[in-house]
């Protein structure tokens, strides 16, 4: 018997925040998410990540640029402009 529990790489707990893209790296081990503020209103977001994540890196749309981050259990809160686009790279 297998204890399915289920857990999600990406929990956005905040409203007029989407979740628009999960996918692997392009280089290196990775994973990169894309989000996006829906509203026009600025805002800062609450973001959970999965707990073998442990560093992120805000990146441009070719996954280059930013200085490394550590995450904690609380995830991330990220302050968005309005409309802004925002990709991250997390890894363990």
């Amino acid at each position: 018997v297998v204890d399915a529990q289920r857990t999600s790489l990406v929990e956005v707990k905040t409203k007029g925040i989407a979740l628009e893209t999960i996918k692997r790296a392009e280089e290196g081990d990775g994973v990169i998410i894309r989000l996006w503020e829906t509203t026009g209103m600025r805002r800062t977001a609450k973001v959970a990540l999965d707990g073998r994540f442990k560093q992120a890196r805000i990146v441009d749309l070719l996954e280059e640029g930013g200085e490394a981050f550590a995450l904690d259990a609380e995830g991330l809160e990220l302050t968005f402009m309005p409309f802004e686009v925002m990709t991250l790279k997390v890894w363990p």
